[in-house]
């Protein structure tokens, strides 16, 4: 579902969003606003996703996207890097808390443990050559 461009199309998209969630059904978003194809590290981190989950009560599964050159045979027959995909644990809102002050801290929890997850997973690559 495309976010919408203008402002006043936002409590449509916000309630659509909740009901999906309130279905039990998972939305995900890319929390940087877009997706840059073999972007390298992790970019600032928007609000509007985390800002949903604190209004809808529902946790936050950050997922971190690394690149590495194909090795082996794999480099003989390709030459667009792999993909590695890291689930990191849930983050959950803080039901007692104001929505903006807690969408503020999960959106800087994420963001700190997206980071040390994409540097880890640099680490061991930089480790394998």
């Amino acid at each position: 579902v495309p976010i919408p461009k203008s402002a006043h199309a936002y409590p449509a998209f916000s309630q659509a969003m909740a009901d999906v969630l309130a279905r039990g059904s998972c939305i995900h978003f890319f929390s940087e606003g877009v997706l840059l194809p073999y972007s390298d590290g992790v970019r600032p981190l928007r609000r509007g996703a985390f800002q949903l989950a604190c209004w809808t009560k529902t946790p936050v599964v950050p997922l971190v996207i690394s690149y590495r050159p194909p090795q082996g045979f794999r480099r003989l027959i390709r030459r667009k890097p792999l993909i590695d995909v890291t689930i990191l644990p849930p983050l959950m809102p803080d039901c007692r808390a104001h929505i903006h002050a807690d969408s503020v801290r999960l959106c800087r929890e994420c963001g700190e443990s997206m980071r040390e997850a994409y540097a880890q997973a640099r680490s061991h690559y930089e480790n394998t050559l």
